[in-house]
């Protein structure tokens, strides 16, 4: 994604994002709030031959003024 947002509200806001994968592989992003990453998220669907949905996501505060982003792995 490699967006940068901004929280130009006089309040925190929160953000919810999610990851989701559908076949045999991986997926993932990291989380940065005022240019620090607070986390790695990461989906792995490896069952075998029976794959399902798998997903996984992050919520997390963003302090008035800040910046935000999330940024897609593999």
């Amino acid at each position: 994604m490699q967006t940068t947002y901004y929280n130009t509200t006089n309040k925190p806001i929160t953000v919810i994002i999610s990851c989701f994968t559908t076949t045999n592989s991986t997926a993932g992003f990291t989380v940065s709030v005022g240019g620090l990453v607070l986390s790695w998220v990461q989906v792995t669907d490896n069952n075998g031959t029976n794959y399902q949905a798998m997903r996984n996501g992050i919520t997390f505060i963003v302090p008035p003024g800040a910046s935000y982003s999330a940024d897609s792995v593999t």
